[in-house]
């Protein structure tokens, strides 16, 4: 029987408002385990090529939570799209016991050219030193 999974996509959008996939990762869930609001880095398998040729392997680091109970609601409010299920729906869920998984994506480097040191750096789209 295969191990309940998540799969997560990253989609980037350009200035006109188009979407192109990043790639997507599958994270079991046994994997993630009490480590889940922890900050950790997956592997994210491309879809998109490298120059040199063969797949190119971003590292993404998320922080991925379940969201369950009362805060649902909440958190239902504030930070999901329209598109995900309807109140109602994440109500029903939460009195199941079955909770909301929330992905954030913190930060996301080329495997090929991993930097050492500098390796927190939070504010990634938050440039200090931009000249307006």
């Amino acid at each position: 029987e295969n191990d309940p999974s998540l799969e997560v996509s990253l989609h980037k959008i350009d200035n006109d408002g188009n979407a192109s996939s990043l790639g997507q990762v599958q994270i079991p869930l046994s994997d993630l385990g009490a480590d889940l609001a922890r900050e950790r880095w997956f592997d994210l398998k491309s879809a998109s090529f490298s120059p040199q040729g063969g797949e190119m392997t971003r590292r993404v680091c998320m922080s991925i939570q379940l969201v369950e109970g009362p805060r649902l609601n909440e958190s239902f409010r504030t930070k999901l799209p329209k598109t995900f299920p309807d109140e109602r729906t994440l109500m029903k869920l939460s009195e199941q016991g079955k909770g909301y998984v929330e992905v954030l994506l913190l930060g996301a480097q080329n495997v090929s050219s991993v930097e050492d040191g500098n390796d927190n750096r939070s504010n990634s789209n938050s440039n200090s030193n931009s000249n307006s």
